[in-house]
C-alpha cells in the first residue's frame, strides 16, 4: 500500500471517529443545552462520515483502525441520519393538493447585505401576498418603492428588526422588541389582514439569537410563546430566523410548546447562502390548524446570507 493511499485512510478514519464524537455526543443535548448545539451540525457529520468511513474501508488495510472506522461511520450515519430522515418523510406526505390561498415570503435579508435592489426583485417576483422580512434594517429605501405592490408595509422600529409587507389593510398589528430582552424579549412583530379568499390571517415573524448561550434564547423563546398563545390560533401563521434546526432537540421542545400550530418546515437548508451549499436548517414556518400546506421551499439566492422561504397554504 502506498504512503499518500494510507494517509488519506488515515484521515478518512479521523474523520468517521470525529463525526461520530459529534453526533454521539449531541444526544446529550436532551439534558444539557449546550451539546445540543452539536446536534444543528446534523448534516455535517452524516457527510463526514460517509466520506470517512468509505475512504477508509477502502484504502487501509483490513485491521484494527478499518474496523473501528467503519463502525464509528455507521453510527454517526444512524445517530445523524434518523431525525433527517423523519423530517424528510414528514416534508414528503404533509402537502396537500389544489391551489393555495394564501403565499407567504420569509426572509432573513441580512444586515450587511450590498444588495438591496436584488433583494427586492427577489420579493417582488416571489408572488406572495405576505413578505416576513428579519434583519430589516436599512431596507426601508427599498420597501418603499414596492409600496405600488405592498401598499402595507410594518416595520417594528427602534432597536427591532423584523418587518411585514402586505398587500391588503392591516386590520390589527403589535410588537415586541428586544430592548426589552433582559430577561426575555425579542424581535417579534404581528399583523393581522385578509387573504386572497377574504378571510383573516394573522401573519406573526421573530429573529431569534444563536442557541448558545442556551438561557438567552430560553427567555425568547418563552415570550414568543406567551406572544402568540395571545393571538387566533386557527388563522395564525409563524415564520422567522430562530437560529435552530429540526435535528435539535430544543426545537422539538419548541414544536410543543407552539401547539396546536404545527411547523411546515422539514429540514430545508436555508443557511449560509454565501457557501456553495447550505448545511443548516435555520428559517421555519409554523401555521395553525386551519392551515394546509401545499409547498414550502427555499427560493434562489438574492442577496443575502440566507435563502428566501416561501411558504404556500390553503384552508
Amino acid at each position: 500500500m502506498s504512503s499518500a493511499r494510507r494517509q488519506v485512510g488515515l484521515a478518512g478514519a479521523v474523520l468517521a471517529f470525529g463525526a461520530a464524537l459529534a453526533a454521539v455526543g449531541g444526544l446529550v443535548g436532551a439534558v444539557w443545552p449546550w451539546a445540543d448545539a452539536l446536534n444543528h451540525f446534523a448534516p455535517v457529520w452524516l457527510v463526514l462520515a460517509w466520506t470517512g468511513g468509505l475512504s477508509a474501508r477502502f484504502l487501509l488495510a483490513p485491521g484494527r483502525v478499518r474496523g473501528g472506522a467503519t463502525v464509528a461511520a455507521a453510527l454517526a450515519v444512524m445517530v445523524a441520519g434518523a431525525p433527517m430522515a423523519v423530517e424528510a418523510y414528514q416534508a414528503e406526505t404533509e402537502p396537500a393538493p389544489g391551489p393555495a390561498a394564501l403565499t407567504i415570503l420569509s426572509f432573513n435579508r441580512w444586515w450587511d447585505s450590498p444588495d438591496g435592489a436584488r433583494q427586492a426583485a427577489a420579493i417582488r417576483a416571489s408572488g406572495a401576498d405576505l413578505v416576513a422580512l428579519q434583519e430589516a434594517d436599512g431596507f426601508a429605501a427599498e420597501a418603499a418603492a414596492m409600496k405600488d405592490l405592498y401598499p402595507y408595509q410594518l416595520f417594528c422600529g427602534g432597536r427591532c428588526d423584523t418587518a411585514i409587507l402586505s398587500k391588503r389593510p392591516f386590520l390589527a398589528t403589535g410588537r415586541e422588541d428586544h430592548a426589552r430582552w433582559g430577561p426575555g424579549g425579542t424581535d417579534f412583530l404581528w399583523a393581522r389582514t385578509t387573504a386572497a379568499d377574504g378571510r383573516p390571517v394573522t401573519l406573526a415573524t421573530a429573529h431569534l439569537y444563536w442557541p448558545i448561550p442556551p438561557w438567552l434564547q430560553r427567555y425568547q423563546r418563552a415570550r414568543i410563546a406567551a406572544q402568540i398563545a395571545a393571538l387566533p390560533h386557527d388563522e395564525l401563521v409563524l415564520t422567522g430566523d430562530l437560529n435552530l434546526t429540526p435535528w435539535s432537540f430544543t426545537l422539538r421542545g419548541f414544536d410543543r410548546t407552539l401547539a396546536p400550530l404545527t411547523r411546515r418546515t422539514h429540514g430545508l437548508l436555508s443557511f449560509p447562502a454565501t457557501w456553495p451549499v447550505p448545511v443548516l436548517a435555520l428559517d421555519q414556518a409554523y401555521a395553525g390548524p386551519g392551515w394546509r400546506t401545499v409547498d414550502v421551499r427555499t427560493l434562489p439566492r438574492a442577496g443575502s446570507d440566507h435563502y428566501p422561504l416561501l411558504v404556500q397554504l390553503k384552508r
